[in-house]
């Protein structure tokens, strides 16, 4: 697949390359627990997984004050409960997630520096990429709770939807297409969600990285790419669903072949990252090639990684795709 003189084809063939010499080039088994550290706490979007909730209304009898005529009414009595309860699980649910947004923060920037420079190192980019993992965190709690926020509205809308149903009224058109519409709007949310996501993982770092800069001035190149191909990001968000979901179809070969013995590995946190190693030091590739196909301006592999001089930046837009923009001063 080309566009505009960029070919994923080829980012995918160098990141295959990339994978096996980083890992197998020599093969060294420390450095695969080195590089699966920083993969398994900030890798790419490859392992992100979901849960669900089940729930009775129908049944509230353990709540106080539950003694209404029909479900609709039961659930309103034990409304406060709920929302205590739920409220405080929520608050430790998002407080745990917010920190590990912040390692992945942190250990994204790690592990971008090691597929660049191909060396197992944990405490020196620690260090180096404090101030670039903390501005990238700020983004991903904002995200996080915006993502929330929305979530928990749109699934109060659906809960009003189903109120002539939970009073005894049954399915009419304007419930299924009330239903039907906050359904979308919850798959687009998780659409957009995963856009950014791998927008963030998979751009947005490695020109911090390169540049040393903000994700502020990070978002604001990519929205110069953006303005000069919206195609360019299209195509690469839907290859990043496809080797996502080619991900998934591998671990399910994987399971099956073994009889359930990968799922056991994969499933054990950190050592399921080691195992997992050469889709996700793939993957982390797969991102750096494109980038690098842009030109020198946006090559994340450069022997020294420096911000381009205030200067010339309109000057840093040369490359081997036609009609780049320049980078944002």
């Amino acid at each position: 697949m080309r566009h505009r003189g960029i070919s994923f084809n080829l980012a995918l063939g160098r990141a295959f390359q990339g994978m096996v010499r980083v890992l197998f080039q020599p093969f060294d088994m420390e450095r695969w627990f080195v590089f699966g550290l920083a993969a398994w706490l900030g890798g790419t979007s490859l392992n992100a997984s979901g849960g669900s909730f089940q729930g009775n209304f129908g049944n509230l009898d353990g709540f106080p004050g539950t003694a209404g005529p029909d479900p609709w009414e039961r659930l309103m009595h034990a409304l406060p409960w709920i929302l205590i309860v739920g409220g405080i699980a929520l608050a430790v649910v998002l407080a745990i997630l917010l920190v590990f947004e912040y390692l992945k923060s942190r250990f994204s920037m790690v592990f971008v520096d090691q597929m660049a420079f191909n060396q197992a190192e944990i405490r020196r980019p620690w260090r180096e990429y404090r101030e670039e993992g903390r501005s990238q965190f700020r983004w991903r709690a904002a995200a996080l709770v915006i993502t929330v926020l929305l979530s928990l509205g749109l699934l109060a809308g659906v809960l009003l939807g189903l109120k002539p149903v939970l009073q005894g009224e049954g399915w009419s058109a304007a419930t299924i297409g009330i239903l039907g519409a906050l359904g979308v709007l919850l798959v687009g949310l998780q659409i957009a969600a995963s856009a950014f996501t791998f927008t963030m993982d998979g751009l947005i770092t490695p020109l911090m990285f390169r540049y040393r800069c903000s994700a502020a001035a990070a978002w604001a190149m990519v929205a110069g790419l953006w303005s000069w191909s919206p195609g360019f990001l299209i195509r690469y968000v839907l290859c990043e669903f496809v080797i996502s979901l080619f991900a998934a179809g591998l671990t399910a070969v994987a399971i099956v072949l073994t009889c359930c013995i990968a799922s056991c590995i994969l499933s054990i946190p950190y050592l399921g990252s080691v195992a997992f190693l050469p889709v996700l030091v793939f993957h982390r590739l797969f991102s750096m090639e494109v980038l690098r196909q842009l030109g020198e301006s946006y090559d994340p592999f450069p022997a020294v990684p420096e911000p381009p001089p205030a200067e010339s930046s309109a000057d840093l837009a040369g490359g081997a795709a036609d009609g780049l923009p320049p980078l944002p001063a």
